[in-house]
């Protein structure tokens, strides 16, 4: 990570803070800065999901808390696909530890299907969806 930029890690009881130089960060490469992040979340052993595609698809997570009848999760984790492109995108989620596929949300042109594998996902253009996975301590 210090090759990319200079990091610090500081500590307290549950608390971290991590400290980097955006501007240096900001210099490299989208593939290196992509490898800078999946190596902090690799490091402090982040629970996440990755997406994959055959190119980036357009996506975003959010995090909120359960609810009443979601009370079997620690968190509920929303990633949202958009497609701005002209032509049809595809992702996949793959099914991790401690993860579960809830539900499909708002889907606008946009195809989903669970397999044992993960979640597929089909946008075609100028479309959305929203896919909703419960995070349980496992």
């Amino acid at each position: 990570m210090n090759f990319v930029t200079p990091v610090t890690l500081v500590k307290l009881e549950e608390g971290m803070l991590l400290l980097y130089d955006g501007a240096r960060l900001k210099e490299h490469p989208p593939q290196q800065r992509l490898e800078f992040w999946q190596h902090v979340i690799r490091y402090l052993q982040i629970p996440h999901l990755a997406v994959k595609g055959d190119e980036p698809p357009w996506y975003v997570w959010k995090t909120r808390p359960t609810g009443s009848f979601e009370l079997n999760y620690t968190e509920i984790r929303r990633v949202g696909f958009y497609n701005p492109t002209d032509h049809r995108l595809k992702a996949h989620v793959p099914a991790a530890k401690s993860f579960a596929f809830l539900r499909v949300v708002d889907p606008t042109q946009a195809q989903v299907k669970s397999t044992p594998t993960g979640v597929d996902v089909e946008v075609s253009p100028g479309g959305a969806v929203s896919l909703d996975f419960g995070h349980f301590e496992g």
